[in-house]
């Protein structure tokens, strides 16, 4: 894991996001409360460009699992 992405994760797991988390944050604005989205999206795409440099797409995965937690298939993450 590429720096950006090590300093994004640090920062994420500071305001108590877990990169899927933060992800639906960003991508969706099911951020908690105290969270500042913009930071959120911040961060999301310094670790996504990071992740996929190194050939990874976390993107699709997450999106697999947010389509299963909305299908009823896996249990959702409590997102506030």
């Amino acid at each position: 894991m590429g720096k950006w992405a090590e300093e994004a994760l640090k920062r994420l797991r500071e305001m108590g996001l877990d990169p899927y988390r933060a992800w639906l944050c960003a991508e969706y604005g099911m951020c908690p409360e105290d969270v500042d989205h913009a930071e959120v999206d911040r961060l999301v795409f310094m670790l996504v460009a990071d992740l996929e440099a190194e050939g990874r797409n976390p993107v699709a995965e997450w999106e697999k699992r947010h389509m299963e937690e909305r299908a009823g298939k896996r249990p959702a993450v409590a997102t506030a």
